[in-house]
Order: C-alpha cells, then structure tokens, then sequence
C-alpha cells in the first residue's frame, strides 16, 4: 500500500500494521539508507503527504532507521 501517487527512486515495498492500542507502524524498505533520506526529505513537498499528515498527531510520530 503506498500512501504516495507514485513510488520515488529507491523504494521496495511497504507494511502497515496496527496495534491494540490503537497505534500504527509503518516499515518502509529501500534499496539504500541515502533513497530513504532522500524520499524524508521531499516527503513534505508531496501533496498526498500533507493529507496524510493532517489525520494524524504528529507529535506522536516517530521515525526510526534500521539496516539490515
């Protein structure tokens, strides 16, 4: 599932899952750790993110960087 019309370079795939608690966690996989900075980066500058942006709290967000 892609909350974005169109994937940017980089990305491999997406999961969505949802706690009992009523939160959400996103893992997002790329082919390198520079596409998923550079996709944070213009994330903002994307018209979809900003109506995604406006149903969540975003003080509850957090972002996290992992590597396999």
């Amino acid at each position: 599932m892609s909350c974005l019309a169109t994937n940017p370079p980089g990305f491999i795939s997406r999961e969505t899952a949802k706690g009992q608690n009523g939160e959400w966690l996103v893992v997002v996989h790329w082919v390198t750790e520079e596409d998923a900075e550079a996709s944070m980066r213009s994330f903002m500058q994307v018209p979809a993110a900003a109506d995604f942006m406006a149903k969540i709290d975003a003080s509850t967000m957090v972002m996290k960087h992992y590597s396999k």
